[in-house]
């Protein structure tokens, strides 16, 4: 017996195919916007991030990648190199940084295997720009805590960085072993017989520049931070954060943290992160540093000035009428 439906059946029909049709179309355009925006894919032990980085969880450590819109790899580098444990797989988390809210991944490592999650590591895309912060934070704030990522420096040439004694440009062929990073004077005496040490002098940026077009650039000051440039030849830019215990329990404290931004060369790179988090000047130089300079006696006579030397300086520099300035004595 053949049944024939009705007008009200016929629309009822058609009204839930159309709904079938939207709520599909809704779910197709609500994984677009999570590939579009959040842009994050994970696999198990394995995820991307952004436009750009993809890290792999291996047994020690987590090997990071950052990879051209063409395919060829830009960066190398081991988080948490030969020190922790991986005991999760990552997953999804959210990141509460203006600058960065594409993407997240979260994974919890202990340093040793079989100890419990001391580690949290975060790793997170920018939306709009090829930008991605790593962060290393504390879970345990009664212990203190150490962390250390390392970049291959492979072809590429680089630039930026402390300033040495036996500086180069790029600086590839130069060498410093992991030591805090805060300026020094690479003059003293016993730093002299072992220039090899590589130590800091009076600028210590923690900012690098590469010409595959990649920057590395720490900006966080609330932990201490240590850092290597080829140290013994190992061909490796290598970041260690340090973490005190703290007091306050409800903290998450950041162990190590920074920025690494990608374009097509190293002048792209540098201006976008210029932009980003180089503070710009607020005001002007004092004109009295270039019309009416103080001389120094250090280029001439460095530690080995003299009463006499100063004198002889001061007169050449009357009679020549260089511009300066002089410190009147108070009666």
């Amino acid at each position: 017996m053949v049944r024939y439906c009705s007008k009200s059946e016929l629309a009822s029909y058609w009204k839930k195919k159309k709904n079938l049709f939207i709520y599909v179309a809704i779910g197709f355009a609500v994984l677009w916007w999570c590939a579009r925006y959040m842009r994050l894919v994970v696999h198990g032990r394995h995820v991307a991030v952004g436009q750009s980085l993809t890290l792999h969880a291996g047994s020690n450590n987590v090997e990071l990648q950052l990879n051209s819109p063409d395919g060829s790899t830009r960066l190398r580098g081991t988080l948490g190199h030969g020190g922790v444990y991986i005991s999760e797989t990552m997953k999804p988390c959210s990141v509460s940084h203006s600058q960065y809210t594409g993407g997240c991944v979260d994974l919890k490592v202990p340093l040793i295997a079989g100890d419990e999650p001391l580690l949290r590591l975060e790793v997170a895309a920018s939306n709009d720009i090829d930008c991605y912060m790593v962060k290393w934070r504390s879970l345990i704030t009664t212990r203190k805590i150490s962390v250390m990522d390392c970049f291959d420096l492979s072809d590429a040439l680089w630039y930026g960085g402390p300033q040495v004694l036996h500086q180069h440009w790029p600086i590839n062929s130069q060498a410093s072993d992991l030591q805090p990073h805060l300026v020094c004077d690479y003059l003293m005496e016993q730093w002299r017989p072992n220039p090899a040490y590589g130590k800091y002098g009076s600028l210590a940026e923690p900012y690098w520049l590469s010409s595959a077009g990649v920057g590395i650039i720490v900006v966080d000051d609330s932990f201490t931070l240590s850092s290597s440039f080829n140290a013994r030849g190992d061909g490796r830019l290598c970041l260690k954060g340090d973490r005190s215990p703290e007091t306050d329990s409800s903290k998450v404290p950041t162990v190590l943290s920074y920025n690494i931004c990608l374009r097509k060369d190293v002048a792209s790179v540098h201006r976008i992160m210029s932009d980003l988090f180089v503070p710009k000047p607020r005001g002007y130089p004092d004109v009295r540093v270039i019309r009416q300079p103080i001389w120094s006696t250090w280029a001439q006579y460095k530690d080995n000035v003299t009463q006499r030397n100063v004198e002889d300086m001061a007169d050449r520099i009357l009679y020549y009428k260089f511009p300066h300035r002089y410190r009147q004595s108070l009666s």
